[in-house]
């Protein structure tokens, strides 16, 4: 009970100033070579692979890692990436003059008042096995009555950092880019399959064994 009154009172008093810095952000200018990368469960996973190829391979960029954990800056920074605080004003002056923001698992992973003027790329963390998002959302809840689509208006017209509308999402193939375009409510030109970035270790031709196999803990 105490865990609901509380995320009401964050709808209540917070989104609404969301809501602001959201229209804000879609029309402050934006910087091409800037790019951001975050994900809640930490310095891991897809985005992590995205930055540590992007900063060996495209040095023009300023690649920056977003995290809610100083923890996790710390050892970012100690591994050569840059890293900030998402809610430093650092983090916050990257987020909102980032062109292209990396995410595995929703506008969460980055600051969702800055995604407005983002081009948000999702690279998920999964197989979508499951229903989740649009196609098991809060909306459900609300299906037959007849303010189902006021419901839908208010969170698509003046909370869309709730929404799932990616400029592109990167999947492993045609039937995990099904799944994903019915879960995000997302037309098939949306989607890229290029496989998962984590797995590309595992995949391709491999040159010196012995790091692959330290990669591993092997």
């Amino acid at each position: 009970m105490m865990r609901r009154f509380q995320k009401l009172l964050r709808v209540v008093f917070w989104y609404p100033v969301l809501a602001i810095l959201y229209q804000l952000a879609r029309i402050l200018p934006r910087d091409p070579n800037i790019w951001v990368f975050g994900s809640t469960t930490g310095f891991v996973d897809n985005p992590r692979y995205i930055l540590e190829y992007v900063s060996t391979h495209c040095p023009f960029l300023d690649s920056v890692w977003l995290s809610r954990s100083k923890n996790d800056v710390i050892q970012i920074r100690k591994a050569g990436h840059k890293a900030h605080l998402i809610s430093s004003p650092t983090g916050i002056w990257y987020a909102f003059r980032a062109a292209i923001g990396i995410v595995n698992t929703s506008f969460i992973d980055l600051n969702r008042a800055a995604v407005g003027g983002m081009k948000v790329v999702q690279l998920w963390h999964g197989t979508p096995l499951k229903l989740m998002a649009n196609d098991s959302s809060f909306l459900h809840y609300w299906k037959g009555y007849f303010f189902e689509n006021a419901v839908y208006w208010i969170r698509s017209h003046l909370f869309p950092w709730t929404e799932t509308n990616y400029a592109l999402v990167i999947t492993a193939s045609e039937e995990s880019t099904k799944r994903l375009a019915s879960a995000f409510n997302l037309s098939r030109d949306k989607f890229l399959i290029a496989g998962s970035a984590r797995d590309d270790i595992a995949l391709t031709p491999c040159s010196n064994p012995d790091k692959l196999k330290a990669s591993f803990g092997l």
